[in-house]
């Protein structure tokens, strides 16, 4: 199923023509496939007041730095098998040129980092409103299931793995209740105008935006340091 879906799209999206041109589009360009998304995550925020719905969200962010985390190293340090347009076997067109060599390590594709992060902010989205939730899981299937498989860089089962892994950590950790009303409760005491927390969401936002890349280039650092080999 993998190879016959993944060979199936990409014949679709290298035959040329505006088929193929939105395709790589709605593949690589955050704006176009994260911008619906990321509007219903701010629409959230910004349309209430209440300090339980934020926390919510916050704690839906902060499994969405997990969720990619994880994809990250399993990319690097995982074999499941290699992207499709590194597999010179499979024959895939290349229709985003990408090269081995910039690959960062990450030449494995699995699961997908880029359907963990967009899948679970659909899950944040749909706790706090159900119709917008069924909108941004379409619109996440069709941008980040159909047009990166298309273009060859995952496979089916990836973006099935990262929508699983996203979907549930979102659900774990936004349903902590204790902690959830701890930080209800502290941020009424401390922040009573969630200024500080608004802020904070905001640079989640600006993050979540790029898949991390800020906290990707501290995390590696700290690897680096970890092994004793700053900078290498």
């Amino acid at each position: 199923m993998d190879f016959s879906v993944l060979y199936f799209l990409n014949k679709l999206a290298s035959s040329g023509g505006i088929v193929g041109t939105l395709i790589a589009m709605f593949a690589e360009n955050p704006l176009l496939r994260g911008g619906p998304i990321f509007f219903c995550i701010c629409y959230l925020w910004f349309s209430t007041n209440d300090v339980n719905v934020r926390v919510r969200i916050i704690m839906g962010g902060l499994a969405c730095i997990l969720g990619v985390l994880i994809s990250v190293v399993c990319q690097s340090h995982v074999p499941i098998h290699v992207r499709p347009v590194y597999d010179n076997r499979l024959g895939i067109v290349n229709i985003l040129k990408w090269s081995q060599d910039s690959a960062d390590k990450r030449i494995y594709s699995f699961p997908s980092d880029t359907a963990t992060l967009y899948f679970a902010l659909v899950t944040i989205v749909f706790l706090a409103n159900k119709k917008m939730g069924l909108l941004s899981f379409l619109w996440a299937v069709l941008t980040v299931g159909v047009c990166r498989v298309a273009v060859g860089v995952h496979y089916p089962s990836d973006i099935l793995a990262g929508m699983i892994l996203g979907t549930t950590l979102v659900l774990i950790l936004s349903n902590i209740a204790g902690l959830n009303k701890w930080l209800s409760k502290n941020i009424l005491k401390y922040d009573p105008g969630q200024i500080y927390l608004a802020i904070f969401f905001v640079f989640l936002c600006l993050e979540a935006y790029g898949l991390f890349p800020g906290l990707s280039q501290i995390f590696y650092l700290f690897v680096q340091l970890v092994k004793g080999t700053p900078g290498g």
